[in-house]
């Protein structure tokens, strides 16, 4: 997926650099979200801390998540997060921040947006909104919601009218802002998919304005997908992915080889990238998880194991070459005030070294949320479940011919959440 830096990314980062406005970047899959991120990281002059809500997402943009940065335990209330603001040891760190960037805003909710917003304003005795920095949300909300558990429901409910970030106080408070207002910027070039028949059927799912006929236009499987090897399967169940990949591995009879991961330091070893034990076959169908340095795959490239070595593998992707592929460190990096020079740097807290491998026959409809796919089946067996997650299945591809589903996708399956809609629309 090559881009360009177009017209409309030189605006944002015009905004962005010379203005101290809040600003809610967003645009639909594969519009390069992340990359324009990536380049106003590399050209701000900002003292800058970029944070996502999972550790996953984190990860992918070089950043820490919320609640590391900011000290909060799941558990974290808004009380306490002000306690935590008076007694930090990173004020400095605080004070000097000028603009904080927040990816997959989508994930993140009201209750934890207004937990920094107090954080910020008590740290830094500014009672502007997010204490005076600037913020940038940077995420799809047609995409994956926030996650509430039934347990929280109920509590967060009689608090917001939504767990959307949008409905958190600080956002509200942005709206009667006259020096730091909320910018919208809406990104409009595709740059994964080129079929515009392809991309006017996301749009439409997307904003759950499909028809039948639009509905219609996939390709459904007659006689199953089980003897279907290069397609990636995408599911909405953990377990299912998990229960395909297992007996598909089971059916090689070459021998396995165990690749034991290293993790060092401050990592989260709940939310890692990829096994931290491996096994692989010759055969093994595989999706590739880091961009290579050297170009030769990206995040998401398919392929199958055809060499075991000690330490590395040697893989043939769907392209027909075969590249050897060594083991990849992932970090964690916390954001320090560097009294020196006065200024915030990243800094490792932790790393996780493996191959850069998964096992790919499936993966869940989450975990490939960022990816770009050429061909998948799309398991609709035990149909879509959560707000945006057929919008996202379908918009991994690059192509509607690359497409094929294990049942008719019905109108049901398109679950959109009519209050995302009616916020999008009002901003605009």
């Amino acid at each position: 997926m090559k881009l360009d830096i177009n017209k409309q990314f030189e605006e944002v980062l015009d905004i962005l650099e010379n203005t101290n406005s809040h600003m809610f970047l967003t645009g639909r899959a594969g519009t390069g979200k992340s990359t324009l991120l990536d380049l106003f990281r590399d050209r701000t002059d900002k003292q800058i801390a970029v944070i996502a809500p999972t550790g996953v997402a984190a990860v992918n943009v070089k950043g820490e998540t919320i609640h590391s940065f900011f000290g909060f335990r799941p558990s974290t209330t808004m009380v306490q997060a002000k306690r935590l603001a008076g007694r930090t040891k990173k004020r400095k760190l605080y004070e000097s921040l000028e603009t904080l960037v927040i990816d997959e805003i989508s994930m993140v909710r009201a209750d934890l947006l207004d937990m920094v917003n107090v954080f910020l304003q008590t740290v830094r005795g500014d009672n502007g909104v997010f204490g005076g920095v600037q913020v940038v949300m940077v995420g799809d909300l047609y995409q994956l919601p926030p996650v509430v558990t039934n347990y929280e429901a109920e509590a967060l409910k009689m608090a917001y009218e939504t767990p959307y970030f949008f409905s958190s106080q600080a956002i509200g408070e942005i709206g009667q802002s006259f020096f730091q207002p909320l910018v919208f910027m809406e990104l409009e070039k595709i740059y994964r998919q080129e079929d515009e028949e392809f991309i006017d059927i996301l749009n439409s799912v997307r904003e759950n304005k499909i028809d039948e006929l639009k509905l219609s236009t996939f390709q459904v499987l007659e006689h199953g997908w089980q003897n279907i090897k290069d397609h990636v399967i995408l599911t909405a169940v953990n377990y299912v992915a998990d229960k395909i990949n297992l007996q598909r591995l089971g059916q090689i009879k070459s021998d396995a080889k165990l690749y034991v991961g290293d993790l060092s330091g401050d990592f989260d070893g709940k939310r890692l990238p990829t096994d931290e034990r491996l096994t692989l076959k010759v055969g093994a169908r595989i999706m590739m998880l880091n961009n290579d340095d050297r170009g030769r795959w990206i995040n998401g490239t398919m392929g199958v194991v055809s060499k075991l070595n000690r330490v590395t593998v040697k893989v043939r992707f769907d392209d027909g070459v075969e590249h050897e592929v060594m083991p990849f460190s992932w970090s964690m990096y916390k954001s320090v005030f560097d009294e020196g020079s006065g200024t915030i740097k990243k800094e490792e807290k932790g790393s996780f070294t493996q191959l850069p491998i998964r096992l790919a026959w499936a993966i869940t409809v989450h975990k490939a949320q960022g990816k770009t796919f050429d061909k998948v089946i799309i398991d609709l067996s035990r149909g879509m479940f959560a707000h945006g997650q057929a919008y996202v299945a379908l918009s991994r591809c690059t192509s509607l011919a690359g497409v094929k589903l294990t049942g008719p996708l019905l109108k049901q399956h398109v679950i959109m959440d009519d209050r995302v809609v009616k916020f999008v629309d009002r901003i605009r």
